[in-house]
Order: structure tokens, then C-alpha cells, then sequence
């Protein structure tokens, strides 16, 4: 399961949008500091881990966890307090993806479907963590030593 950073992974996701714009479900949580955003749309769920810099600007990696799901992972997508969401994703110098609407937000369910899937889909889970750590360390360290 190949990673890769946010933008490519948002610019995948807007073409498959683009094809086929209904029955997207997001769920997102903080999951040992960093923000995990799962993403469900005909079977194939999709795993953003992000750091924020500002409310504006997010960093980070993504992949495909599952390219087909059981219900009780469908189910507990639908769980959390929906909350308003928007994304703007650079793409080059002239071109933004902005990606809003409503989402579920719940830390606990974030567990819950990490608890339901398989050990070689954690391995995303874990790959996109360190190297979201290495990238925070190599471009953004002073942010680190800002807290301590």
C-alpha cells in the first residue's frame, strides 16, 4: 500500500469525485497527536494522517487502507458528531482543490475502526505516522521546540 503526500491523494480523490459525487462519507479524529481523516466511497476506504501549521494549512500523507470493507467498518463510519469540513489543497502555483461539506468528527470512533482492521492495513497506519513525524522534523523542527 503505497503512500503519498495529502495533495496527490486529494487530486486522486476530486477525480473519483468528479466521476461519481455521491456516497462519500468522511470520519475524522486525533489520533496520538496527528489528525487521521478516513475517507469510505464504494467500498474503497482512504486513510489521511495531517499536522496542521495554521487553521489554514495542514500537512501530510495518505493512502488507500481497503479496496473493499465489511459493514461493521461502514458502520462505524456513521458514528461522531457531524461537524462542518473543508480541506484546500495546493496543487501547483494556479490551482487549488477545495474540498467542504460535513463530516463525522469522533477520536473514540477513529479507535473503534482502527480496532476493526486487519494488521497489514496498521502498517499504513504506522508508515504514514513516521513519515509524517520525519517531515515535521526535517521542515518544520522549530515547531517541535516551540512546546517543549
Amino acid at each position: 500500500m503505497p503512500t503519498k503526500p495529502v495533495g496527490r491523494v486529494i487530486r486522486d480523490l476530486k477525480r473519483r469525485y468528479d466521476r461519481k459525487p455521491r456516497g462519500w462519507r468522511f470520519l475524522t479524529g486525533v489520533a496520538k497527536g496527528h489528525y487521521d481523516t478516513f475517507i469510505l466511497h464504494d467500498g474503497t476506504l482512504w486513510q489521511i494522517k495531517t499536522e496542521p501549521l495554521s487553521p489554514f494549512h495542514h500537512v501530510g500523507f495518505g493512502g488507500v487502507v481497503a479496496r473493499s470493507i465489511d459493514e461493521e467498518i461502514a458502520e462505524e463510519m456513521q458514528k461522531g458528531a457531524p461537524v462542518l469540513f473543508r480541506l484546500v489543497s495546493p496543487q501547483d502555483r494556479h490551482r487549488v482543490i477545495v474540498v467542504h461539506g460535513i463530516e463525522r468528527y469522533s477520536s473514540e470512533s477513529i479507535s473503534g475502526l482502527k480496532a476493526l482492521l486487519s494488521p497489514r492495513q496498521l502498517k499504513l497506519d504506522l508508515r504514514l505516522r513516521k513519515e509524517l513525524d520525519k517531515l515535521m522534523r526535517r521542515k518544520y523542527g522549530y515547531r517541535m521546540e516551540m512546546y517543549g
